[in-house]
């Protein structure tokens, strides 16, 4: 995204966004009705997506039950993670840095280092 970015920067981008950094201005509902979160509440959204994510993978790296079968725990999370407003660029950081994550402790710890990493 850096080379695009530095080309054409988004019009109601702020200086302290780009590549790798939460947006900090609200965007237009998008073409199917979807309305995107407000730019602040997109980090505490992300890092509720962590934490949920997390809390799966621990039941199934124990063998616990889900509620519910795995394919809909996973469409849950897609769906969860899809209204967080910044798919894309979340899910390579977050599959770049899942086994740091997964080493970092508590759940809330782990989404914490995540989100830190992810929006610096």
């Amino acid at each position: 995204m850096t080379p695009v970015w530095d080309v054409s920067p988004h019009p109601d981008a702020t200086d302290r966004e780009g590549p790798d950094s939460f947006r900090e201005h609200d965007i237009r509902p998008f073409g199917g009705g979807m309305t995107p979160p407000s730019w602040p509440l997109v980090a505490a959204q992300v890092q509720h997506w962590v934490e949920s994510a997390c809390v799966t993978g621990d039941k199934i790296h124990a063998g616990e039950d889900l509620d519910r079968p795995l394919v809909e725990e996973l469409a849950r999370l897609h769906n969860e993670f899809e209204r967080s407003g910044r798919t894309a660029t979340f899910a390579a950081s977050l599959r770049a840095r899942w086994g740091e994550v997964r080493a970092a402790g508590s759940r809330g710890q782990r989404a914490a280092a995540d989100c830190g990493r992810a929006a610096a």
